[in-house]
């Protein structure tokens, strides 16, 4: 006679199917927000960024000189300016350089006005490559820049591209960046652990309501 299985009674099974389901829920819609907001990215940026390539002729020096592609700093605050054309976006810059010396702190300063001042409330730091280049990546309606590629004196900087809003293809898009990629892990099983909390707290505030009333 074969042996009756164990099974757990529906009052205990019930609440963690509907937990599963709640969470499961909870992560559907935030990975379904993510792709919304990739396509919608993908949508905005197609025919509307320009790649383009720079040259050091092509920005202004600050604190430093220009010898060929090597930029030469004359104090530890080097900078290299440069305008947004009209109409032009701006999202990323990839900036590929060698040096004599560690550079130390690099960033990109912007902003969103005509002759606007640069100020370290606008200020992005970089993601470095595989291959040592690096991509700094703006906000939207960016109207100048300013690259600080070091900060030493006497540095050499050998540059060798500097590459406004390079392609990379459609895919891109799809794939989360790091910190994203943490975030859609981990903040929809908080929510989702949040909402069952405030059922099981509305739930037995109206459970002990009814018993009074009874």
């Amino acid at each position: 006679m074969p042996m009756p299985k164990n099974k757990l009674p529906a009052w205990m099974t019930a609440p963690l199917r509907s937990r599963a389901a709640l969470v499961l829920a909870v992560y559907l819609l935030a990975w379904a927000a993510a792709l919304v907001g990739a396509v919608v990215q993908l949508a905005a940026d197609a025919g509307a960024l320009e790649e383009l390539h720079l040259t050091l002729a092509e920005m202004q020096p600050v604190n430093a000189c220009v010898e060929g592609n090597v930029l030469i700093s004359e104090n530890e605050d080097p900078q290299l300016l440069y305008t947004v054309s009209a109409g032009t976006q701006l999202k990323t810059l990839r900036f590929a350089a060698g040096y004599d010396k560690a550079p130390y702190e690099r960033c990109l300063y912007y902003t969103t006005e005509e002759n606007g001042a640069f100020s370290g409330s606008k200020r992005v730091w970089p993601k470095e490559n595989a291959d040592g280049s690096l991509t700094f990546t703006l906000p939207r309606g960016v109207r100048a820049i300013r690259l600080d590629p070091g900060s030493r004196t006497d540095l050499h900087v050998e540059v060798w591209d500097i590459v406004l809003n390079e392609q990379h293809g459609a895919l891109t898009y799809f794939i989360p960046a790091a910190d994203t990629l943490v975030l859609l892990l981990i903040v929809p099983g908080l929510c989702a652990a949040a909402v069952q909390c405030g059922l099981e707290i509305a739930g037995d505030r109206r459970r002990k309501t009814h018993g009074s009333e009874k």
